[in-house]
């Protein structure tokens, strides 16, 4: 059976740019249907699909409508953000036929091919160990755990053991609530993994996101990530050693980057630029791009910092920034910025910082 399990979704958090509640939601709904289209028979969603437990009739409403088009089963929890306490949105919902939220009054989904079972939040904090004597009916079927907890002894989010895992019978538990995706492991032979999130929200949340595509037999599974988002947070470090002007850094920057408009950036500028670096007239020139924030770490390493103006150092420095200032070409420029990498690096006996040794 061919399964699609994804986990934290947030939909409604907070973000660090503009709302992109709508943005977010479309996205997802059609990577779901992709899923399908991709041979999904089953999608799990683990718990947190959205921020809070009181989220608006109009969101709630179009997100379960466009579950229900895809047409196969869709099983949910609530996690610790979306709790299912008394007058939340999941209590207010009414799910289409294929979409089941399992909670203590509606706690398995039951086909003749696989029995989904389901633990859903009812309050923000729920130290208690739910898994204890917790089992599957007929461990001779496929069946799945959906779960959102802490793998820890104690914690006041669901804690449990992989021991715990273990002895529900379970053939797979879908783990969700850690936002970091985990290759699934096994446990006897029960197996288990956290599918992280399918998108990034801030640069805590960097790199590719999405969930796991299994491939679920009776004591057996397989399994391939399934991005689910096209948007990525990338935290990258720029090398503009030398460079004279900010268009020169613009360009260095473009062409360390990945090219995609679409993500948001967050660059360490570094090396000694020859010029008063403004960060704000690199962003602007970037603006192109999604979100770009700079952190301007150039000219730290500086070797002269260390001398005063008089000392042999300090005044060839000097000297040979005064000719880097006149000079009224940037040929001359890199010339002497050159000249002076050479003259530091044979006065303080280091080796000169990009020049290779030959």
């Amino acid at each position: 059976m061919k399964v699609l399990h994804i986990a934290d979704v947030h939909l409604t958090s907070r973000l660090d740019r503009s709302a992109r509640e709508a943005e977010r939601a479309d996205h997802l709904l059609a990577r779901l249907s992709d899923a399908v289209a991709a041979g999904a028979e089953l999608v799990l969603i683990a718990g947190d699909l959205f921020e809070t437990p009181f989220e608006s009739e109009t969101l709630t409403n179009r997100v379960f409508s466009a579950l229900g088009a895809l047409l196969v089963p869709v099983c949910l929890i609530a996690g610790n953000h979306d709790c299912a306490c008394a007058g939340s949105s999941y209590r207010k919902a009414s799910f289409p036929e294929n979409v089941h939220f399992l909670d203590e009054s509606n706690p398995t989904f039951e086909t003749d091919a696989v029995t989904v079972y389901g633990i859903s939040f009812t309050a923000p904090f729920e130290p208690r160990r739910m898994l204890s004597d917790y089992s599957v009916k007929d461990p001779q079927k496929l069946n799945i755990l959906l779960f959102h907890g802490d793998l820890a002894s104690e914690s006041e989010y669901m804690p449990f053991t992989p021991k715990e895992l273990a002895d529900t019978g379970a053939d797979y538990v879908a783990l969700g609530h850690i936002h970091k995706r985990t290759e699934p492991k096994t446990e006897g032979k029960t197996t288990y993994a956290y599918a992280g999130i399918p998108d990034g929200r801030g640069f805590d949340e960097l790199g590719e996101q999405g969930g796991w595509m299994l491939n679920l037999e009776k004591g057996k599974c397989t399994y391939e990530f399934f991005p689910m988002w096209g948007r990525q947070y990338i935290e990258q470090t720029v090398d503009l050693e030398g460079l004279t002007h900010t268009a020169a850094c613009v360009d260095k920057i473009r062409a360390t980057l990945s090219g995609r408009t679409e993500d948001a950036y967050k660059l360490r500028l570094r090396g000694r630029v020859l010029f008063p670096l403004s960060v704000t007239s690199i962003v602007k020139q970037l603006s192109d791009l999604y979100c770009v924030r700079c952190i301007d770490e150039c000219n730290q390493e500086d070797p002269t910092q260390d001398f005063d103006d008089y000392s042999l150092v300090g005044l060839f420095a000097k000297m040979a920034d005064e000719k880097i200032a006149s000079a009224t070409d940037e040929t001359t420029k890199k010339t002497y910025a050159m000249a002076r990498q050479f003259g530091l690096s044979a006065l303080l006996e280091q080796p000169m910082k990009g020049v290779d040794e030959e």
